[in-house]
């Protein structure tokens, strides 16, 4: 089998512009999100309702186990998310962690949509 010339001039580009699309990606994000990024108190309504109770993995004082809403909350929130935020905040804070996974599943899907 004969390679050709033009497999090989291809890939470089596809990478130049999957970095360059991640990179806009990104840049939008960050524009978007900007007071959020600058400030730990600005986030999205369902943040504060989804992941107050998250908190109590930095410091478990906070919600001890037998509240009605930091149940029911706990409850809802699937498995899977509850994994990867517990992962996260082993070294970050929830709401901080919520931040730059948005920013990350962003730029993922800008560059897997490309």
């Amino acid at each position: 089998m004969i390679s050709s010339p033009q497999a090989n001039i291809r890939l470089p580009h596809v990478l130049r512009d999957s970095a360059i699309v991640a990179l806009l990606s990104l840049g939008v994000y960050v524009v978007a999100h900007w007071q959020a990024l600058n400030s730990y108190f600005v986030v999205a309504n369902d943040v504060r309702q989804q992941l107050f109770w998250m908190q109590a993995w930095c410091d478990p004082a906070l919600f001890p186990p037998g509240g009605l809403l930091t149940d029911y909350s706990r409850q809802y929130v699937p498995w899977g998310v509850q994994g990867l935020f517990w992962l996260g905040t082993r070294g970050m804070d929830p709401l901080w962690f919520s931040k730059i996974l948005t920013g990350l599943l962003y730029t993922a899907t800008g560059v897997g949509m490309y």
